[in-house]
């Protein structure tokens, strides 16, 4: 699936979640570099999603998924009090892991992720 159809699909899972409000920020040329891909709020807190997608590279960190641009713009986000996620696809899979930018930083590998089956949200059809 195209990176697009996966942030459609994350985006309406996060949409029914009751209280929540997310939004796609679409890329245009004026745009300022490394936004996240989906920004909303939750329970009042600011909430920043960056996509991304691992076709079968599994032993690799979720760090090195991520822009030097993105992470620096995730970073500055968490460290003003909102809160940065990973939305992390792996091909093949139902579902998403939302990652939190803690386990980012601390260079986490996938694996981990997927043998620990935290925060993974299936996709409505």
């Amino acid at each position: 699936m195209k990176e697009s159809t996966i942030t459609t699909k994350i985006l309406n899972s996060l949409n029914r979640r009751e209280g929540e409000w997310y939004y796609k920020v679409v890329a245009t040329p004026f745009q300022i570099a490394g936004l996240p891909d989906i920004i909303g709020l939750s329970q009042g807190r600011f909430q920043a999603i960056e996509i991304k997608i691992n076709r079968g590279k599994y032993k690799c960190h979720v760090r090195g998924l991520l822009t030097s641009l993105q992470y620096a713009t995730l970073t500055k986000i968490a460290g003003l009090g909102g809160n940065s996620r990973v939305g992390l696809y792996l091909e093949g899979d139902l579902g998403f892991y939302l990652i939190p930018f803690k386990h980012v930083k601390n260079y986490r590998l996938i694996t981990d992720f997927k043998s620990e089956n935290r925060e993974y949200f299936t996709f409505f059809t």
